[in-house]
Parts: C-alpha cells; structure tokens; sequence
C-alpha cells in the first residue's frame, strides 16, 4: 500500500481508528499489517451507545488534504458511492492536522 511505501521510506505515517472498528475481521487484519511496517496506528475509545470515529482525512506534506466519504475499502473503490475531494491549502491542512491532534478517547 501506498501508506506503508512511504512509511518504510521514512515518512512519519498515523493512523486513528474507532477502537470498535477494530472487532471486524477485515480491520483486525488491515491494522496489524501496517502495524508491521512501520505505521502507527491508534484505536481511539468512543463512548455512548452511537457514538463512532466517522472521520476520513488524510493530510499530505502539511500542504493537502484528501476528505470525503470515501471508505479506504476494496467495497469503496469498486462497489459503494463515494466521494473524496482533494484541496490544496497549507491553512486547511493545518487545521485538519489541529483536528487529528484533538481527536482521543470520548
């Protein structure tokens, strides 16, 4: 994965997942692989009966952000709709990046 190249290249890579996410088989096995290469990886607790992590954002080289409602799945590449949207500004990236700082256990 594009993720766990840059990660063994150097680039410092974290992840933050909903910790009752990670019951799923499917997200068991994706956080343990890049776990092993290099990326770290953080459940975060969310507490009450329908609270979840429903973040998805990416920040690239504090200069980009990828968000959306596109799920990092094979079913969200090839099966569901979905969108992601691209923007380029360092402002936006920062506070997405302030955004990811604040994210913790709730």
């Amino acid at each position: 994965s594009a993720l766990v190249s840059v990660a063994q290249h150097g680039v410092t890579v974290r992840v933050k997942y909903d910790a009752k996410s990670y019951e799923w088989k499917g997200m068991t096995v994706a956080i343990g692989y890049l776990k092993k290469r290099g990326v770290q990886c953080t459940p975060v607790q969310m507490t009450g009966k329908y609270a979840k992590m429903h973040h998805k954002f990416m920040i690239i080289d504090r200069k980009r952000v990828l968000t959306g409602s596109y799920n990092y799945t094979s079913a969200g590449s090839t099966e569901n709709y979905e969108n992601l949207v691209l923007i380029k500004s360092a402002q936006i990236a920062k506070a997405f990046a302030a955004e990811f700082e604040r994210i913790k256990d709730r």
